[in-house]
């Protein structure tokens, strides 16, 4: 398990420090390993053409449902982020109709306290 990792977030990001340049804590990591996944798509990592669950297309396509969209993100999560075991991470996914297009929420709960949370227009 990863004992620190470098601090990727850049101005503009939710809780981005412009002091922080190194990660300590696990569940920091955690996260941040969580939302780089989220937002790489399969086959952008040369050493991982599996890894990456590109949420736009995943959460955009007509024939999937709810159930298969948080499946597919658990899987991906248990596979490349390791400390998600010891986190129990979860994910909840709750879609409402919007004005121009429908609107997702992604939350994703560690240890049933949310830890992260992405919304998608």
């Amino acid at each position: 398990m990863p004992e620190n990792d470098i601090y990727i977030k850049t101005d503009g990001d939710p809780n981005f420090n412009p002091n922080t340049i190194e990660l300590f804590d696990d569940l920091e990591i955690m996260i941040q390993q969580i939302e780089v996944l989220l937002f790489t798509r399969r086959g952008d990592v040369l050493s991982e053409d599996k890894m990456g669950i590109d949420l736009e297309s995943l959460i955009y396509t007509l024939n999937a449902s709810k159930q298969n969209i948080e499946t597919a993100i658990t899987d991906q999560i248990n596979t490349f982020v390791p400390l998600a075991a010891q986190y129990k991470v979860r994910v909840v996914i709750k879609f409402y109709r919007g004005t121009i297009r429908d609107i997702a929420t992604i939350n994703i709960y560690a240890l049933d306290i949310l830890s992260t949370s992405i919304v998608l227009t």
